[in-house]
């Protein structure tokens, strides 16, 4: 049992500081900038679209500057920064929707709805050096491990 407790908190102090190896690339990929993006969210039970709807700066980027990659596996949305060189994740963000709660509900088995959402992201320090992806679904964001 003692040898079990001490595999598990290896295991969860290995995962907590993993993504901190990112920590001093966020100077390298990223301003003290925010991009807010704002997108509409379509459809009903078995069908959904996302659409842009515009790109607002907002301000400093208040989120963390350490823990780039949301390794949390939770959400079943979620953002992407991609670096255009290494073609490598160098930022994510995992979230659920208003939408993906309402696309649940009996409503949504006989109309459609148009809902806005709302991300943020940290901004590229140079134009054309990362690609920011919309928000993609995933299962859990199972979809997602290839992609690292």
């Amino acid at each position: 049992m003692r040898f079990r407790f001490v595999l598990v908190t290896f295991f969860f102090l290995a995962c907590s500081l993993a993504p901190s190896a990112f920590a001093a690339r966020f100077d390298d990929f990223f301003a003290d900038k925010t991009m807010r993006v704002d997108y509409f969210h379509t459809g009903n039970h078995g069908e959904e679209v996302i659409a842009l709807d515009s790109i607002v700066s907002d301000g400093p980027w208040p989120g963390s500057r350490t823990r780039l990659l949301d390794a949390s596996n939770l959400g079943e949305y979620f953002f992407d920064v991609v670096d255009r060189e290494s073609n490598q994740v160098v930022y994510s963000r995992g979230f659920n929707s208003v939408f993906g709660e309402w696309a649940t509900t009996d409503e949504a088995k006989v109309s459609g709805r148009h809902i806005r959402g709302v991300g943020a992201l940290p901004v590229a320090e140079e134009a054309g050096a990362a690609r920011h992806q919309a928000p993609r679904q995933g299962t859990g964001r199972s979809s997602r491990s290839g992609r690292r």
